[in-house]
């Protein structure tokens, strides 16, 4: 499926709108901000949950696209799955 060239998970988001890796080391480097300014802070804080479980919905994605378990979607469904993969990936 390619080599990762995001930043790895787990990512995690604080009450100021910042999304971060959360690495083992307690070092927490930035991945994004929301702008807190100009949304409600119940969409903010979604915006950050989204945002913050993207490594784990990729990772889901790519279980579910290598199962070989066919069956279980439609056609239009598989496209779905691997095109959210693509997306992700640049491709």
């Amino acid at each position: 499926m390619g080599e990762v060239k995001h930043t790895p998970g787990p990512w995690a988001y604080c009450d100021d709108g910042e999304i971060y890796h959360a690495d083992e080391d307690g070092v927490l480097p930035r991945i994004a901000t929301i702008d807190m300014d100009n949304v409600s802070p119940e969409q903010a804080e979604a915006d950050c949950r989204l945002i913050a479980a993207a490594p784990d919905m990729l990772a889901a994605l790519k279980v579910v696209a290598g199962s070989g378990n066919f069956r279980c979607f439609e056609d239009a469904e598989w496209d779905i799955v691997n095109s959210a993969i693509a997306a992700a990936e640049g491709r």
